[in-house]
């Protein structure tokens, strides 16, 4: 049986979905032609968190960062961002219960060994292509980012320690993006 330290789930070769892409114009849900993807990296990823904390307890946050192209006022792209950071949140939220995980968020009393999900916008504040000259350099920014680096497992007695990264057991994958 293998046993794994406790530490941060940040190494963990998961699906490499860091970077969301493929959002619609002007809304929170996936361009069509992407939402199949979508969803299989949603629950890629939920099913890679879920092995590597089978038999520990979950400590920190999972954050989810949305974004916005430079189109449109610094307002709605503001809330635009928040929508697609929400819409990514209940959709990992869902796939995490689905791998038998508990799962909180930071506005009620969490339980012991939870991931918790934290959901915030940038808007258009941190461009990932800038200029934005073409279609293409609008649509890299139209994205959601998931941060793994405050998730961290440990056995029901040791403390959790941020700087140990936890070896994986698992097969290095690319996924979600393209």
């Amino acid at each position: 049986s293998l046993v794994l330290p406790c530490g941060s789930l940040a190494s963990l070769p998961c699906p490499d979905i860091t970077n969301i892409h493929h959002f619609a114009e002007g809304k929170a849900v996936a361009e069509p032609s992407y939402q199949t993807k979508y969803d299989m990296a949603i629950k890629d990823l939920a099913m890679c968190i879920g092995a590597a904390l089978r038999g520990f307890h979950a400590y920190g946050v999972i954050r989810i960062i949305g974004h916005a192209s430079g189109e449109g006022s610094l307002k709605v792209n503001q809330e635009l961002g928040q929508a697609r950071a929400s819409q990514v949140k209940a959709d990992l939220r869902k796939a995490l219960l689905s791998q038998g995980l508990p799962v909180g968020t930071w506005y009620g009393s969490p339980k012991v060994g939870a991931v918790l999900l934290e959901a915030s916008s940038a808007g258009e504040t941190n461009l990932f292509k800038r200029p934005e000259r073409t279609e293409s350099d609008r649509k890299l920014n139209r994205r959601v980012e998931i941060d793994l680096h405050g998730l961290m497992r440990c056995g029901p007695t040791e403390e959790p320690n941020p700087w140990t990264p936890v070896p994986s057991p698992f097969p290095r994958s690319k996924m979600g993006s393209e």
